[in-house]
C-alpha cells in the first residue's frame, strides 16, 4: 500500500508481477496495432485504458470510497506522422491519482518509428523509476517479445513521482524490431 501525506488514506496496488495478456491489469495502459505496408504505417485499431485506483484505510486495507479511475483523456495517442523515409506515432501518458487531484501523475512516453528504407522499427521512450513499467510488442500474430519489463526502481515509492518535471526520476528504453 502506498500512503497518502494525509490522513490514513493509502492507495493500493495490484501486487501482480509482469503480465503480457492484454486483460492484465494496470494504472494506464495503451494497446495498439500498426498496420505496416509498403512505405507506409497506419495505426489500424487502439485502445487506452485507466485501470481503478483502491482508497483504502491504511490500518485495515478496507476501501474508504469505491475504486475509481483517472480519466482516459490522460492518454494521448498522436497521428502516424510522415517524414521522407520515416513513419512515426508518438504515445503520452500522465495518470494522476484520481483520489488525490494535486498527487504527481504516473507518466511515461513512447515513440514508435517505421524506417520503410531499412524494414525496421523503433520503439523508444521513457518511464519514471516508479512504479513497475513493461512493454511488448508481436508481429504478425507470432509470439510476444518483452521490450522492457521494470520494477520499481530501487526503494523508490510513489514519492519519486515528484520530480518537478526534470526528469531525475526517469529511465529511458530503446528495442530495434527488424521486420
Amino acid at each position: 500500500m502506498i500512503p497518502s501525506p494525509i490522513g490514513s488514506t493509502c492507495y493500493e496496488g495490484d501486487n501482480r508481477g509482469f503480465d503480457s495478456k492484454l486483460d492484465a491489469s494496470s494504472r494506464a495502459a495503451v494497446e495498439m496495432t500498426l498496420l505496416i505496408t509498403g512505405r507506409d504505417m497506419q495505426i489500424e485499431q487502439s485502445k487506452k485504458t485507466i485501470g481503478p485506483s483502491k482508497n483504502v484505510d491504511c490500518k485495515t486495507g478496507e476501501n474508504l470510497e469505491s475504486p475509481k479511475s483517472a480519466s482516459e483523456s490522460s492518454i494521448t495517442i498522436g497521428e502516424v506522422k510522415t517524414q521522407t523515409f520515416f513513419r512515426t506515432v508518438f504515445i503520452r501518458v500522465a495518470a494522476g491519482n484520481p483520489f488525490f487531484s494535486i498527487a504527481p501523475d504516473i507518466d511515461f512516453s513512447v515513440s514508435i518509428s517505421y524506417d520503410n528504407l531499412h524494414r525496421s522499427v523503433s520503439v523508444k521512450g521513457s518511464a519514471g523509476y516508479f512504479p513497475s513499467f513493461e512493454a511488448y510488442y508481436r508481429l504478425n500474430g507470432g509470439p510476444v517479445k518483452t521490450i522492457v519489463a521494470w520494477p520499481p526502481y530501487g526503494d523508490t515509492s510513489a514519492w519519486s513521482l515528484i520530480d518537478l518535471a526534470t526528469g531525475v526520476n526517469t529511465r529511458s528504453f530503446q528495442e530495434a524490431i527488424t521486420l
